[in-house]
């Protein structure tokens, strides 16, 4: 299982994610840029990361994020489920 897993990381390849512009009210902006500059990452590693959190707490498989195997780094420092991780 361990050489599949492996072997689909490899595998798989990064692609885009194109997000149209959505409107927020300033509150939840300003959180938003305050919380990522916090945690050291720029607006949209932060948004995505916190939503690879709820895709793997609701048990979608997941192999990374920004690539393969990154998130087990993530699941480390931020103590995320370890089900679902592929990374």
């Amino acid at each position: 299982m361990e050489q599949v897993q492996s072997e689909h990381r490899k595998a798989e390849r990064t692609v885009n994610l194109m997000l149209r512009g959505a409107r927020v009210t300033s509150t939840f902006r300003e959180a938003v840029f305050d919380a990522s500059s916090r945690c050291g990452m720029s607006v949209n590693e932060f948004v995505l990361t916190a939503t690879a959190k709820q895709l793997v707490e609701d048990g979608k498989e997941l192999s990374g994020i920004f690539r393969p195997g990154d998130l087990k780094a993530l699941r480390q420092l931020h103590a995320w489920p370890e089900a679902s991780l592929h990374g």
